[in-house]
């Protein structure tokens, strides 16, 4: 009798702790099943994992196979630095043998075989080294910053390689060389012989064809007399509900993602009284998502909480935190680079853009956002994250291009000014946006001119 009575009480308080679970589960404890929240309260104990697209992941790769002739690529960047002997090469700084440096001389190093790496911002060498792991700068303590790094295989000595950290703002070049085992060695030459990971547009250097037009080296496209074809891009938003409209319910369902518990996620217009600017939804307390009408096409999630705080992190450390929090939004869809970062106070803003086709696509001046994505990072917590909401894909090719860059130029000399320095030139995506309630206009490339000095940027129709 009195072991039933135990067994009954056991078997009771075996029932309150499942009924317990299931609440806490359910409703107390739902961030585990949040995209976001899985790895956002854990940021700091996860700020020393490997992550897909570290820092150093420059923006885009340019193949020179040594005829004079490149091919650029924006596509599947974190995978061809591995294969291309980039990490491999660069991951123990202690190796690299210094050689010379001296005023920026293209001339050579453009000329030999090679994998040239482009950061889309000046990349700071302590920053650079820190994401591989590495504290100290070794023979890197030679320079504090740089844009480009060029690494070219000897042909003549055997698993050596050339190495060029290239800083453009300050006209300066650090060639180093480096020995690598025999099977690295190969490996890059033998992406370099075969070049398959590269098509399309064909490109040529302002250094090596002595183009004063240029403030430095451009890498500027080619083609035949036929002209160039390529993909315009159709835009989709993925908020709208399937009659291609911007509804309150179908957006609140998609804002889940956000919330430790959207259960109790409450929503309503914003603002109160006047004409509908958007929707805004929120907890009640730490976390609220605004989701803005009237042709912005603009997602903002702001987290309230107080993170002043919690332990001091490192700028990589805030990077990691905020390409997580990118990566584990479902609605991006596109290749994404990050296209600069600010650190302000206790904060870092990071900002991404997107590349599709082997182009990148901007953000026209006539958005209310300058990137494509906007991350504010706290002591390793996303407090600000903002995006576009919208989704590019590549229709079949019907645009077609057959202005040179040469006619460009001269055109631009004539009408535009005398005397014109380009710092740089290149084909791109501008994204512009129609009325939520309307279809999109397909993009087709631009030609994008940024003169020397001035903080503009001269558009024309490809």
């Amino acid at each position: 009798m009195k072991s039933n009575r135990v067994k009954n009480i056991v078997i009771f308080l075996l029932v309150i702790l499942l009924i317990y679970q299931t609440v806490r589960l359910w409703f107390m404890d739902i961030s585990n099943h949040n995209l976001f929240s899985t790895f956002l309260p854990n940021t700091l104990e996860l700020s020393n994992v490997n992550i897909e697209q570290p820092f150093h992941c420059p923006y885009r790769v340019i193949y020179n196979p040594g005829s004079g002739e490149f091919k650029i690529t924006y596509q599947g960047i974190k995978d061809k630095i591995k294969l291309y002997g980039f990490y491999d090469i660069l991951k123990s700084p202690q190796a690299l043998s210094f050689e010379e440096s001296g005023p920026i001389d293209l001339s050579n190093a453009l000329e030999r075989r090679s994998f040239i790496y482009q950061y889309n911002f000046t990349m700071d060498t302590g920053l650079f080294l820190s994401s591989f792991g590495k504290t100290k700068r070794n023979e890197l303590s030679r320079f504090d910053s740089f844009d480009t790094i060029i690494i070219s295989p000897d042909r003549e000595i055997i698993n050596t390689v050339t190495i060029y950290f290239i800083d453009s703002e300050n006209n300066m070049s650090y060639k180093y060389s480096s020995v690598i085992k025999n099977s690295l060695y190969e490996q890059v030459n033998s992406y370099l012989d075969e070049g398959n990971d590269f098509s399309g547009m064909l490109y040529e250097s302002s250094a090596l064809k002595k183009w004063p037009i240029f403030s430095e080296n451009v890498f500027y496209p080619k083609w035949g007399e036929s002209g160039f074809e390529y993909s315009p891009l159709e835009i989709s938003n993925p908020y709208f509900n399937s009659n291609g409209k911007e509804d309150f319910v179908n957006i609140r369902q998609q804002t889940y993602v956000f919330f430790d518990n959207p259960v109790i996620n409450n929503s309503s217009p914003f603002p109160d009284t006047g004409e509908t600017q958007g929707f805004l939804y929120s907890d009640n307390g730490q976390k609220a998502v605004r989701y803005y009408l009237q042709n912005k096409h603009m997602l903002e999630y702001t987290n309230f909480g107080d993170f002043s705080s919690y332990k001091k992190t490192t700028v990589c450390e805030d990077y990691n935190s905020a390409i997580r929090f990118v990566e584990n939004d479902p609605y991006i869809i596109n290749d994404f680079y990050l296209s600069s970062y600010a650190p302000e106070d206790n904060q870092t803003v990071f900002y991404f853009d997107y590349a599709i086709n082997d182009f990148k696509i901007e953000v026209s001046n006539q958005m209310d956002i300058a990137h494509h994505i906007e991350v504010t990072v706290e002591n390793g917590m996303v407090v600000s994250y903002k995006k576009l909401v919208l989704n590019y894909s590549g229709l079949k090719p019907l645009g077609s291009i057959t202005t040179t860059c040469e006619e460009l130029v001269m055109d631009l000399q004539k009408n535009e000014q005398e005397g014109l320095v380009i710092e740089n030139i290149e084909l791109v995506y501008i994204a512009t946006a129609k009325n939520g309630q309307e279809a999109f206009d397909n993009l087709y490339l631009n030609w994008g001119v940024k003169p020397f000095g001035k903080n503009v940027t001269i558009t024309r129709p490809a």
